[in-house]
């Protein structure tokens, strides 16, 4: 595998080292295609190695930890990059370094660096994007002297009262998680109903040292230097009223964002997400097809978000662009 460019253009450049852009890396070197991989992270995995707890929707690594998903991908990669390079086939690996644009007319991408002040031009035959998502965060007054408090992967210490905030499967979750090592936990909701799944609402309703606020938001955090905590300034979204919690800590799981706004003046999106067709061809902006842009994973638009998902996206693209480079569409050594 190499770590710095030899070339300004290559067969296909693949944007994003999550379970998606990986997948599609494996699929075309298999198939001895050779690849550019581009990742704002310094390491491959996306967002695996931040979930903490064991993963039960994936068949390919049923129960196991994100971390471990997300270095066991890496390792097949680069074992197949391994393989490839003894046929003359090279992986190409750019970590620390996001898309600043897209050009869809000539598929020139403006690379910036996120450790030092160096800047990139490449382009690819073919591109592909798969750069995931980001979480959305906290925009509150007094959010940034409680910053150290605020959570968004992980949890803050037991015993004391910890806040959750979101409606959905991953806030529940989190909420089931962290409540027996709490005395206290309260669950902030801005709509008056959760969105998750049943049996996990049905089971933070027995939890003994709930307290809930549906149809409520944050609206302001203050740290109290004597005590080190965190007065929560909760009000009613019809702004009938306001209340304050102190806590130890805050949870935030309020949704995630697709890392797309690098294409907003290229290609076609929808709320953020890149509009494809079945074979996971993206559009421009005047909605034509780009039979040599694709996007997979978090960012397409329908996309449900799971990790099988992205893999399948990827392994569908690369079966896209090996059709296009082989006639026959078939994987050399019949596979």
């Amino acid at each position: 595998m190499k770590e710095t460019l030899s070339k300004n253009c290559y067969p296909v450049v693949i944007a994003g080292a999550g379970p998606a852009g990986v997948s599609v890396a494996l699929g075309l070197l298999e198939a001895r295609i050779e690849v550019l991989l581009i990742d704002a992270a310094p390491d491959m995995g996306g967002q695996l190695p931040s979930i903490p707890s064991p993963i039960t929707n994936f068949a390919g690594g049923y129960k196991v930890t994100g971390r471990t998903a997300g270095r066991d991908m890496k390792e097949a990669l680069l074992s197949a990059a391994e393989r490839a390079g003894e046929d003359g086939v090279s992986l190409t690996y750019l970590p620390n370094y996001q898309i600043a644009k897209f050009d869809a007319r000539t598929n020139e991408l403006q690379l910036k660096s996120t450790v030092q002040a160096k800047d990139l031009t490449v382009c690819g035959e073919r591109v592909v994007f798969c750069t995931g998502y980001r979480e959305r965060r906290l925009q509150l007054p007094g959010q940034a002297e409680c910053e150290q408090a605020i959570y968004y992967h992980g949890k803050g210490e037991d015993g004391g009262t910890a806040v959750v905030i979101g409606g959905g499967d991953s806030a529940l979750l989190k909420l089931l998680a962290v409540a027996p090592q709490m005395k206290n936990v309260i669950l902030i909701h801005r709509n008056k109903h959760f969105k998750a799944r049943p049996d996990v609402i049905a089971k933070v309703s027995n939890l003994p040292n709930l307290e809930v606020f549906l149809g409520s938001q944050v609206v302001a955090l203050a740290r109290n230097s004597q005590t080190g905590k965190i007065a929560v300034t909760i009000e009613t979204m019809d702004g009938g009223g306001r209340q304050t919690r102190p806590a130890d800590w805050l949870a935030v799981k309020v949704g995630y964002l697709p890392n797309t706004e690098f294409l907003t003046d290229s290609l076609l999106l929808e709320k953020g997400h890149v509009v494809v067709d079945s074979a996971l061809h993206a559009y421009d902006k005047e909605e034509r097809l780009l039979p040599t842009v694709f996007a997979g994973g978090d960012i397409v638009n329908g996309s449900f978000p799971r990790i099988a998902t992205a893999c399948g996206h990827g392994m569908s693209i690369a079966a896209e662009i090996i059709k296009a480079t082989f006639e026959n569409g078939s994987l050399p050594d019949g596979k």
